[in-house]
This record gives C-alpha cells, sequence and structure tokens, in this order.
C-alpha cells in the first residue's frame, strides 16, 4: 500500500496498487479549505483576524532581527502540499 498526496498524476502512478491518501496532506487541505477568505465564513472572523496578527509577528520579528534574541527560531505560515 502507498500513501501520498492526493495528486492526480500520484493516483495514476499507482493505479495498480491500493493506494492511501496522506493524512497530513489530507488534513491540510480541509483547513486550507477552511480558513479561505470568503463570505461563507464570517464566522470565522476572529480567527483570521489572529492568523493575521500571529503571521505579522513573525514577520516583523525576522525583519527587525528580533528573532535572534529567542532561544527558538519562529516559523511564517507556508502554503504546502
Amino acid at each position: 500500500m502507498e500513501a501520498s498526496d492526493n495528486g492526480s498524476n500520484v493516483k495514476a502512478a499507482f493505479k495498480d496498487q491500493s493506494w492511501l491518501g496522506c493524512c497530513g496532506n489530507n488534513l491540510n487541505l480541509v483547513l486550507s479549505h477552511a480558513f479561505e477568505i470568503d463570505e461563507s465564513n464570517g464566522d470565522m472572523t476572529e480567527v483570521l483576524q489572529l492568523l493575521t496578527v500571529c503571521k505579522n509577528t513573525v514577520r516583523y520579528a525576522k525583519k527587525s532581527r528580533v528573532q535572534q534574541q529567542l532561544e527558538t527560531t519562529l516559523k511564517p505560515a507556508v502554503a504546502t502540499r
């Protein structure tokens, strides 16, 4: 059994084998869709604002070199497959 992302090219490559989509990839897709900004998620406004503040804080810490004074590094939010 193979586990991988959900790309159609991957599914086609493993068409003769049992295939199981990667749970990490599936979770990332669910969360990405859940946090998309549109009129259907009006109740998510506070969460989206918090995410924006966190992203801006990380960006500021990296650009101002504040991060160098921390014991651990801050990781920016990035979209991954």
